[in-house]
């Protein structure tokens, strides 16, 4: 990918599985259009997209629509993810993984492990969240 070439995917829809499922089609979509992008960073960044995304729809009630813009830039890659559900109160600081037997509440933990940047921001217009992985050099 030269260096000045940012690919960009954009996809909008009901909060519901099917949007998950298209997001991740978009992205494998995005992964063809930039083949340089290691695998790590697409599977990583890929896995905290999909966590943050289907944790929007878990959590959102009935009508609440999702916007998520994506994009490779030759350094990094980035997601806009937004909501219209009433803002919620994430703390980001304190997400930790749970106990091994537990069902669900790793998404969170996870995502901040495999991003360089995580960020929620809620306002009365919805909830945005915001992510970022630096792209690592390739292994020799």
């Amino acid at each position: 990918m030269p260096t000045d070439e940012i690919r960009t995917i954009r996809i909008d829809g009901a909060a519901d599985l099917a949007f998950v499922d298209g997001l991740l089609d978009e992205l494998d979509r995005l992964w063809a259009a930039v083949p340089r992008v290691p695998e790590e960073d697409r599977l990583l960044f890929g896995l905290a997209v999909s966590e943050i995304a289907t944790n929007i729809v878990e959590h959102s009630p009935p009508g609440t629509r999702i916007d998520a813009l994506v994009s490779a830039a030759p350094s990094a890659l980035s997601a806009e993810l937004r909501d219209t559900a009433a803002p919620a109160h994430i703390d980001l600081a304190g997400a930790a993984m749970p106990d091994a037997d537990a069902e669900s509440g790793r998404g969170l933990a996870l995502s901040r492990t495999v991003l360089d940047e995580l960020e929620h921001t809620g306002s009365d217009a919805g909830n945005a969240w915001r992510m970022v992985r630096i792209i690592r050099p390739a292994s020799a």
